[in-house]
């Protein structure tokens, strides 16, 4: 009897757990729920396309969906939607979607069968899914960068009855296709400036998580400029195989911390990452300009930064205004065969007021061993929008074999808006230029 007991008893213990399970499981139970992505591609960039998939999880055999997906117009913009076949069960052959790009919403239905539902239940081809299941894909266009919700809301799932399935979760997710950083060259404006005085240009980065590394190119006017030498700075103490080429104009530099560095640079703020030494050849105007920047992690990821050109300024800002020019000599060959028609180019400062300026620029041609004028030659008249700068052009010829000259490019413009031009007065370096024999 004590063993019959002890059976029963433990029959009922078991029953009793079975019983208890049963009624706290529900409670445990995950709900459905619709789900947005969430992206992060600072290489998505305006004009570029990618896809939202939208996640349906926990349901048992539903028949039906509808939502309202919301997103900022500024950023994103939604095209067409597509249906896929869910994986192991059926498609979605009845569907509609509206886009209204005005309120920045899309609003869509779509289930597995036409009335089978509301006629025969039982036949209706449903849809069960535990795990995440795509059930509708959503292309976007990237209009500028940006964050952007991808909110979804006022959603409804159904089940083979056209009941409603509740509770069910709207998660919600977004789009970021924001820079990562700022790389920045300063803006210098210094009139008491002069040949062979010595200018730091400091480059900074922003706005960064963990950098460990970085490269970048800076150009700028030879002609104005000559760099000399750089050095790291902040936590970046070990300098990588660098370049300075002062007949193209630029420097090409790169840095890293120590190896091993698991922590990096972080900052909202701006911080100096490296320095490049220049001495001044003349007065005048030159862009800062950089390019070719690798960012990278303490983790190995590159990050995509935004980048600001800098300038360097030695005159005064209202003889900027169309005022200085020089030959280019980036531009055209120096040393010229003999009788040939070449291009003269020449740069003309940038317009730095808020008015827009016609400017011209005169070369003059002089003889290098007597110092005699041969004469001058004249571009075209360009109008000049502020902040603008240019390159303008002139036939050459290159004249007697063995012949050699020296350039002085001057920019005249017009004064008094009344299309007269006026001669500035402003001269910048000159530039020899020797025919071949």
């Amino acid at each position: 009897m004590r063993g019959k007991t002890k059976i029963g008893n433990s029959l009922l213990i078991a029953a009793l757990i079975l019983s208890t399970l049963a009624f706290v499981s529900p409670a445990f139970a995950p709900s459905a729920g619709l789900r947005a992505p969430t992206i992060v591609n600072p290489y998505l960039t305006q004009g570029q396309v990618f896809t939202v998939d939208i996640i349906v999880s926990n349901v048992v055999q539903m028949y039906k969906y509808e939502l309202v997906l919301s997103y900022d117009t500024s950023i994103i913009t939604a095209t067409n939607v597509i249906l896929p076949r869910v994986k192991g069960g059926p498609n979605f052959p009845f569907s509609s979607f509206t886009i209204d790009d005005t309120t920045g919403t899309l609003t869509m239905w779509a289930m597995t069968d036409n009335n089978t539902a509301s006629v025969a239940p039982w036949y209706a081809p449903l849809i069960t899914a535990t795990a995440g299941t795509p059930i509708a894909i959503i292309n976007f266009e990237v209009d500028a960068r940006g964050v952007s919700a991808l909110d979804i809301h006022d959603s409804k799932l159904y089940d083979r009855y056209m009941v409603a399935i509740e509770p069910h979760l709207e998660l919600d997710g977004s789009f970021d296709n924001r820079f990562q950083g700022l790389l920045a060259a300063p803006m210098i404006k210094d009139e008491m400036l002069m040949a062979e005085d010595i200018v730091e240009v400091v480059i900074t980065i922003d706005d960064v998580k963990k950098l460990w590394c970085f490269q970048f190119t800076l150009s700028y006017d030879t002609n104005v400029l000559t760099a000399y030498d750089w050095e790291p700075m902040s936590i970046f103490s070990t300098r990588a195989p660098s370049i300075i080429d002062d007949t193209l104009g630029y420097a090409r530099v790169a840095a890293n911390s120590y190896f091993g560095d698991k922590v990096g640079l972080t900052t909202t703020n701006p911080v100096a990452i490296a320095k490049i030494y220049f001495q001044v050849d003349a007065d005048g105007w030159s862009k800062l300009d950089l390019s070719d920047e690798v960012i990278a992690t303490t983790t190995g990821n590159t990050l995509v930064v935004d980048v600001h050109d800098g300038a360097f300024v030695s005159v005064n800002v209202a003889d900027l205004k169309g005022k200085a020019a020089w030959p280019d000599v980036h531009k055209f060959v120096q040393s010229q065969e003999p009788d040939l028609i070449d291009t003269l180019y020449a740069r003309v400062a940038m317009n730095m007021t808020g008015e827009p300026v016609l400017v011209q620029v005169v070369f003059s041609v002089y003889d290098r061993e007597f110092g005699i004028l041969l004469g001058t030659i004249k571009t075209t008249p360009v109008l000049m929008g502020p902040l603008d700068d240019t390159t303008v052009t002139a036939d050459f010829d290159t004249g007697t074999p063995g012949y050699k000259v020296t350039l002085l490019a001057q920019a005249w413009y017009d004064v008094s808006g009344d299309g007269v031009m006026d001669f500035s007065g402003y001269r910048i370096k000159p530039v020899n230029i020797n025919v071949l024999p």
